[in-house]
C-alpha cells in the first residue's frame, strides 16, 4: 500500500529550495553592490559604473526573491491549513496555531475547497 505524500513536507522542500536560491542571488547582488560603493568611492560617474558593472540592477534580484518567497510560503501556508483541516482543526484553532487571522484561513479553507475539485 503507497502512503500519500505529505503535502507540508513537500512545500517545505521547496521552500528550502527557494531559500537557498535567493541566498546565492543576495550574494551576487552584495558583491555587485560593494563594487558600485568601491568604484564610486574612487570617484566613478554612476554611468560609468552602471556601463561597466555588469547586471547592477539589484532590484530585479530582491523583486525576484520577493516573488519567489512569496509563492513558495503560500504554497506552504496552504499545505499546513489543509494538513491541519484534514486532522479536525477549526479555523479558528488553525489560525491561532499558526498566527494567521481567521479571516484568512477561512480565505485558504475557501480555495482549497474550491481548486481541487473535491479530491482529498
Amino acid at each position: 500500500m503507497e502512503s500519500k505524500p505529505d503535502e507540508v513536507l513537500e512545500a517545505l522542500d521547496s521552500l528550502l529550495v527557494v531559500l537557498g536560491e535567493a541566498t546565492q542571488r543576495n550574494q551576487v547582488a552584495a558583491r555587485r553592490a560593494r563594487t558600485i560603493r568601491r568604484l564610486r568611492s574612487h570617484g566613478r560617474s554612476y554611468r560609468e559604473i552602471f556601463r561597466r558593472v555588469e547586471g547592477t540592477l539589484n532590484l530585479g534580484i530582491t523583486a525576484e526573491n520577493v516573488d519567489t518567497l512569496l509563492e513558495a510560503n503560500g504554497r506552504l501556508q496552504g499545505a499546513e491549513v489543509r494538513a491541519l483541516f484534514g486532522e479536525g482543526l477549526s479555523a479558528e484553532e488553525i489560525a491561532t496555531l499558526l498566527g494567521m487571522t481567521q479571516k484568512r484561513t477561512c480565505e485558504v479553507l475557501r480555495n482549497i475547497s474550491g481548486s481541487d475539485g473535491g479530491t482529498a
